[in-house]
């Protein structure tokens, strides 16, 4: 079932080369879906990514063994985009300010103002949120075929650092 609905999405979204593919399992899945998001956010063919959270070792490893595109980065100050995999309390590190800030996680999207967006998995399937104005605010355009994973903050979602997050 996952499978299959990762297969509509991936035709929906453009990815319908990539996952018409084989993959050996999920995880190369899921790092190629990350690689295409990353990849139309910043628009460059190789994305250098900080990886930081209680799932670091998890991406960091799925991302070594299956991606050619992204790259891991030690640094803030060299990386395009800054991942929260999993749980990330705190402040971000020195030089993470202004970086553009996705996460694995639905709810860090309320819990951090500039978090631009997420990727996660609700249920066993796939789900792709985008905030409008963080994009604005960030001078990110994204290709047509995200227009359904952008929504407005509003009514539909809780403030940051609200119930309901």
């Amino acid at each position: 079932m996952r499978y299959l609905i990762l297969l509509l999405l991936g035709f929906t979204l453009g990815f319908g080369e990539v996952i018409t593919r084989s993959f050996s399992d999920e995880r190369e899945l899921e790092v190629r879906i990350l690689e295409k998001i990353f990849s139309d956010i910043t628009k460059k063919k190789e994305v250098r990514v900080v990886i930081l959270g209680s799932r670091r070792d998890y991406f960091s490893k799925n991302i070594s063994t299956y991606s050619k595109r992204l790259k891991e980065s030690r640094s803030c100050r060299k990386a395009d985009i800054v991942f929260l995999a999993g749980v990330y309390r705190g402040k971000l590190p020195k030089g993470c300010g202004g970086k553009i800030l996705f996460s694995s996680r639905r709810k860090d999207i309320f819990l951090r103002e500039d978090c631009v967006g997420a990727f996660f998995w609700k249920k066993g399937r796939p789900n792709i949120l985008f905030i409008r104005e963080r994009l604005r605010k960030k001078k990110i355009k994204l290709p047509p075929e995200y227009n359904r994973f952008i929504e407005s903050l509003g009514s539909r979602h809780p403030k940051p650092g609200g119930k309901g997050a």
